[in-house]
């Protein structure tokens, strides 16, 4: 008990020799819950194993058997359920000494939801972002998290049964965070099964980009935009002839806070701005403002002289 030998292929016995001593599983994963597939680490180092996967201890129906390499192996997935891994040390002949097991439990069928925004490292603005995943065909909720720390220790987001997979950002201040999210099927208990989740994603919240103090200059037949801007910002500028901006008649990409209105016909227009940061990222369209194109007529006073019904009298 206890030894062994090789037989060659010329049926001569080699010495007899201890077989490797049983190999300890206490590193190894007692859960596993990726649908692609189970990666074990058997966290011994170095040296060959015979893994192999049954659903009871005495391994009368063998589900998954290999060698591990350097203490680890990856097999297709098993059915959600408990099952015992039973391991062998292998020596350099190929001798396999006693086994150990370990109970383990795969729950990795209950599909997480796929991400859909922000992407991976997405960037959104801190007033009006939500977080979006889609959610499964068969789940009756989904369960988000979102924390500023990778191991999820603390959360500051923690919403466990969600109908729909939308969360907003709104009270969190700028900074880099992680989300992450999973599927939970109604199995009449308050908490409901909960998949695992899907590997967290990191984003970030930015400070929103916006367009301030807007200012007219030089009024009159090619009147002159400018605004406040913060370093690296770029522009988008439109203008309409209603305040709904459905008749846009001019519109330019800018990249400094100055706009000079050039052919324009004289009338009454509406202009507004969109700040993009120096990533790219824009921020929501500034109010509309009315934008007079043409000099108006003086009273003696120095103000505008209206018509009847309330527009500015253009200069001839």
């Amino acid at each position: 008990a206890g030894q062994g030998a090789v037989v060659e292929a010329g049926g001569r016995l080699s010495t007899r020799r201890p077989l490797p001593p049983a190999p300890d599983l206490g590193a190894l994963a007692e859960n596993y819950e990726d649908a692609s597939g189970m990666r074990l680490d058997l966290g011994t180092g170095q040296g060959d194993y015979e893994v192999r996967i049954a659903r009871d201890a005495g391994f009368g129906e063998v589900l998954r058997n290999g060698v591990a390499r350097a203490g680890r192996i990856e097999f297709p997935v098993l059915d959600d359920g408990l099952y015992v891994v039973g391991v062998r040390a292998l020596d350099a002949d190929g001798l396999a000494g006693a086994e150990a097991q370990r109970r383990i439990r795969v729950h990795a069928r209950l599909v997480p939801p796929l991400y859909q925004y922000p992407p991976p490292h997405g960037r959104v603005t801190v007033d009006g972002a939500q977080l979006v995943c889609s959610e499964g065909a068969d789940v009756a909720w989904v369960h988000v998290q979102v924390s500023s720390r990778a191991d999820f220790a603390a959360p500051e987001i923690d919403e466990p049964r969600l109908a729909r997979c939308r969360v907003g950002l709104g009270k969190l201040p700028v900074g880099d965070y992680y989300w992450r999210v999973a599927s939970v099927r109604d199995d009449g208990t308050a908490a409901g099964d909960r998949g695992p989740f899907a590997p967290a994603q990191r984003f970030s919240i930015v400070p929103t980009p916006l367009v301030e103090r807007i200012q007219v200059v030089d009024a009159g037949e090619n009147p002159t935009l400018h605004w406040a801007a913060l370093p690296g910002q770029t522009f988008r500028g439109q203008v309409a002839s209603d305040p709904a901006f459905h008749h846009i008649v001019l519109e330019a990409d800018l990249n400094q806070a100055l706009w000079t209105l050039n052919g324009l016909p004289r009338g009454l227009y509406y202009v507004r701005l969109q700040a993009r940061d120096a990533a790219g990222l824009a921020g929501p369209w500034s109010p509309p403002r009315r934008l007079q194109v043409g000099g108006t007529v003086q009273s003696g006073t120095g103000g505008q002289v209206l018509s009847s019904d309330g527009e500015p009298v253009l200069r001839p």
